[in-house]
């Protein structure tokens, strides 16, 4: 669609930078116009900065931006990034190194703040510490899965198993990482009883859980050594995976009977065939596409698996036009 202007004119020249441009834009091309409004919102925002330094920075910050993002991008991004430069104008006489900014603002502002701390990286020399900066990511996922539980009774058994895995007996084996690992075990142990109605997990609790997800048991031995201790419970760990074995048989089976009825129903499945068919027939869970060699028998009821110098043998799933 073209207005009447560009209709009838077609191109002209832009006043501003003499580039042909369609008469419909008036006197200024696009790129003109967001330029010249992004350099006006550029000076309407250094006026707000109370620090001679920091007015500086930003108007050396607009300049960066320009040239990186082009005027359209600056314009409509320049008002947003000015309050990353009053919350530091506020707290800060100069620039603020990186441990001040991360301290102070935590790891979700520098995302927040990405480009302007991008300036500052390239520009101004800031040197960005990785260990710390991983660190600060650690404690934010701990606050988390603290913030995520559904009581205050869940909440503050998590403080007091964060602060037994912080202690100094056990603060020298364990990294920020593997408590926050052992802290999201043991939130989901304490999750899964509060939905079963239960304050304190229970040994019932506990076997659902690792029905679901069997890969936590280790994570999940320490937490359960605690609460037997500080709450005197009596909590059993399984001696087997009995559950989870179970758990993954009626999944497998409940797939394969999905598939079946897709494929009586016309539906090509053989690209979900095989690897449900082998879970569920013979339990082989994990393989490669490029290791895997069918065979379609002769009567086309089934096909021969070659997986690993083994060989499997998996019937065809049933269409509609068999019975």
């Amino acid at each position: 669609m073209e207005c009447s202007r560009c209709a009838h004119v077609g191109e002209v020249c832009c006043r501003t930078c003499g580039d042909e441009m369609p008469a419909g834009y008036g006197h200024e091309c696009e790129d003109c116009y967001y330029t010249r409004t992004f350099h006006k919102r550029l000076q309407i925002n250094t006026t707000a900065l109370s620090n001679d330094t920091y007015r500086l920075a930003f108007s050396l910050y607009g300049e960066w931006l320009l040239k990186k993002t082009g005027g359209k991008r600056a314009a409509l991004m320049i008002n947003r990034h000015m309050m990353s430069f009053m919350e530091m104008n506020a707290r800060w006489p100069e620039l603020p190194t990186y441990p001040q900014l991360i301290e102070s603002f935590g790891a979700q502002w520098i995302r927040r703040a990405q480009l302007p701390v991008q300036w500052m990286i390239e520009s101004q020399g800031l040197y960005v510490d990785q260990d710390l900066k991983a660190e600060h990511t650690e404690l934010r996922r701990i606050d988390a899965i603290t913030s995520s539980m559904t009581s205050d009774v869940a909440r503050a058994i998590l403080v007091g198993y964060r602060k037994h895995l912080e202690s100094k007996p056990n603060k020298r084996r364990n990294s920020l990482r593997s408590i926050r690992m052992a802290l999201r075990s043991a939130g989901n142990l304490l999750l899964t009883s509060a939905a079963a109605g239960q304050a304190l997990p229970s040994s019932s609790s506990l076997r659902l859980l690792l029905a679901e997800t069997p890969g936590i048991a280790a994570s999940l031995k320490g937490f359960i050594t605690y609460l037997n201790v500080r709450y005197s419970l009596d909590l059993v760990f399984p001696k087997d995976n009995r559950d989870a074995i179970k758990l993954r048989r009626h999944r497998s089976e409940l797939e394969v009977r999905a598939l079946m009825r897709e494929a009586t129903q016309g539906i090509d499945v053989l690209d979900r065939w095989p690897a449900a068919a082998l879970r569920y027939f013979h339990r082989v869970t994990r393989f490669r596409k490029a290791d895997v060699t069918f065979i379609l028998d002769a009567e086309q009821r089934g096909m021969l698996v070659r997986l690993r110098g083994e060989e499997y043998w998996i019937p065809m799933p049933l269409s509609r036009h068999e019975g």
